[in-house]
């Protein structure tokens, strides 16, 4: 019997922490760019350089970097530009995509 218990009761643990994952949806600021193993995060900072990724609710989000808008619709893997889909990571507050040998680093605003 205390076997039975103590499985419902992780099970209702792995269950409440399923259904309390963040969501991406929201708006994201670039603080990290790796390219070709060469760190420009520091650049950016210094720089700064406003790169807004918004992912609204709906499944639809824009880029925003300077005088340009690039729009995307998006789920939980990843987002479609074009035909292309980019696969993001989510730990916490920060938000990860990579694309072949780049990585960009996103912190929740």
């Amino acid at each position: 019997m205390k076997k039975l218990t103590v499985l419902l009761l992780i099970l209702a643990l792995a269950l409440s922490l399923c259904a309390c994952g963040k969501s991406a949806a929201g708006t994201w600021v670039l603080t990290g760019f790796i390219s070709e193993g060469e760190d420009y995060s520091q650049q950016i900072k210094d720089s700064g350089l406003s790169i807004l990724l918004q992912m609204d609710e709906d499944g639809t989000g824009y880029l925003d970097y300077g005088d340009h808008r690039e729009t995307f619709t998006w789920d939980r893997e990843g987002l479609m530009m074009d035909t292309v889909k980019l696969l993001y990571t989510l730990r916490g507050d920060t938000l990860s995509i990579g694309i072949n040998d780049q990585k960009m680093t996103f912190t929740r605003r």
